[in-house]
């Protein structure tokens, strides 16, 4: 593929990238529109619920109100005309009586009728324009009622009708009535009349308009400043989501230098102190980013030491080949260089196990084999396969066992021997690198009161390790100061001893030994 062909590929992708950040994003896909839209549809739902019942309450009220006005109204009228007449033609022809209904109609808005035991409209102060007109007395052309709209089985303390339209008298026209019954008597006690007052529910014009419209009104001045309110709020909550997920747009695109923002009250002498879900949202971003950025910056220093490790046999490897192929190395010095050869090859296939076996390591891809094992006749075995490089250098190994009195009395251990017998040559190994000529390494085993952990220390009367080198020596591929002994190593053998360890449950430890050099202490379960 061209340069060419890649800058088309680069372009297209950057173009489709930039379309999709510039697109808008629909309304209700918003964390904040769904917020303000969810908070407003519980708001109108709150407001018509209080509104229905405030107004069931409201008729409720004024209903009652009405009745008791019409009630005192009628029993008023009532003690005017019981008692005092000795016919209905009297009672019909007082003047004060006539005085009385049209105070009573026009302090109740009412309709008031004086009824005769035969249904005859004998007075009135008018009839409304829903009312069902059926008969009207020839004689008199007075309004003739239905005989159940009389009223003549009321009893005498009389008889109040609340709502209905008073037994179809009325066309209901979406009102109801409120009717007001009662029986007049005469001086002699003898029943004249009927006392009829008919007022209509009617609350338009009424003061429940007037307070419904200051509620409703009340209502919308609440609903905007609870609206700005939510807004300013979902603004503010949604803020640090907006962060988040710009933050997390420049991590998906390689920026891995961004972070959010945490306030200074958020962290006391160093300790994230949690307010709230959003707070350990940042500070979990936040550790996210910089575990990602160690991630990626352990990946490039791992890159530039594997290549490094690789290049430099390589390189001597290439120029022991090159100089006997061009005649440079003449024919009876091959077998010098070919050793050396087969000495960088071996190192890189080395590294390469290595590499290997972190992987598995990492990613739990190695099958532990748990047994019973002895523990200082593995030490032994592992001792004896480096006595070569031991000898080289004119080392002594200083081993210190327990003595078990009899033979069942040997210190077992739970573990994978293998894994285990490669913990511990990995540790001599280091420890024969950076103890000098005819130095002293030591080996010891420890159990204290027959504890369920046994102890294993490695010494060396080396260099030692700094303070720094304390904190960095089980890091991958971190390479002590080369100086003290010309040696070379991958980084690797104490970071897959850690590992190993971890696999096991166990700790490993470092720290400067009274020897001189450096000390590894790790243990083991004993049986």
């Amino acid at each position: 593929m061209t340069a060419k062909e890649n800058d088309r590929i680069k372009e297209r992708k950057q173009k489709r990238s930039g379309g999709r950040r510039r697109r808008n994003r629909p309304f209700l896909r918003s964390i904040s529109s769904n917020i303000t839209v969810a908070i407003i549809l519980m708001v109108i739902l709150v407001v018509l619920v209080a509104s229905f019942f405030y107004r069931q309450q409201l008729n409720g009220y004024l209903t009652d109100t009405h009745t008791q006005q019409l009630t005192r109204v009628g029993n008023l009228l009532y003690k005017q005309a019981t008692d005092r007449y000795e016919s209905l033609g009297d009672l019909t022809k007082s003047t004060n009586w006539k005085n009385n209904m049209e105070f009573g109609r026009d302090s109740v808005s009412a309709y008031i009728w004086l009824v005769s035991p035969q249904g005859v409209v004998i007075q009135s102060t008018g009839f409304p324009d829903t009312m069902k007109l059926t008969t009207v007395d020839p004689r008199t052309g007075r309004v003739l009622l239905p005989e159940t709209c009389i009223g003549n089985d009321t009893p005498s303390e009389g008889y109040i009708y609340v709502g209905g339209n008073y037994f179809g008298l009325f066309n209901r026209d979406n009102l109801t009535w409120l009717s007001y019954v009662r029986p007049v008597f005469s001086t002699d006690g003898e029943k004249i009349a009927i006392l009829q007052i008919h007022r209509p529910l009617d609350f338009s014009g009424d003061r429940r308009d007037m307070i419904l419209n200051g509620l409703f009104i009340s209502m919308l001045v609440a609903f905007a400043i609870g609206m700005a309110i939510v807004f300013f709020a979902s603004q503010r909550l949604v803020k640090p989501l907006r962060e988040l997920s710009d933050a997390a747009i420049q991590v998906s695109q390689g920026n891995l230098d961004v972070r959010i923002p945490v306030d200074e009250d958020e962290v006391d002498e160093g300790l994230m102190i949690t307010q709230d879900e959003l707070s350990v949202l940042r500070h979990t971003f936040n550790d996210m980013v910089e575990k990602l950025n160690n991630m990626n910056s352990d990946r490039r220093d791992m890159i530039s030491s594997i290549s490094h490790d690789i290049r430099t046999p390589l390189t001597s490897i290439q120029g022991f080949v090159s100089g006997m192929l061009d005649g440079t190395i003449p024919p009876d010095r091959y077998p010098r260089y070919l050793n050396i050869v087969a000495k960088e090859t071996k190192r890189m296939q080395n590294l390469i196990n290595q590499m290997h076996d972190m992987v598995l390591l990492e990613s739990n891809g190695i099958n532990y084999n748990f047994v019973n094992f002895d523990l200082q006749a593995l030490i032994s075995e592992v001792i004896h396969s480096l006595e070569t490089q031991l000898s080289e250098k004119h080392l002594t190994v200083q081993t210190n066992f327990p003595r078990p009195k009899e033979e069942k009395d040997r210190l077992i251990v739970y573990g994978d021997e293998q894994q285990i017998e490669r913990v511990i040559q990995n540790l001599l190994t280091n420890a024969i690198k950076f103890t000098p000529d005819g130095g002293v390494i030591s080996i010891s085993v420890q159990r204290p009161n027959l504890s369920k952990l046994a102890r294993v220390i490695v010494e060396d009367n080396g260099k030692g390790l700094s303070e720094d080198e304390l904190n960095l020596v089980f890091n991958r591929f971190y390479k002590s100061d080369r100086s003290r002994t010309g040696h070379k190593g991958s980084g690797l053998g104490l970071y897959i001893t850690r590992q190993i360890l971890a696999a096991h449950g166990q700790h490993i430890s470092a720290s400067n030994s009274a020897m001189g050099g450096a000390k590894f202490s790790f243990t083991l379960q004993a049986v």
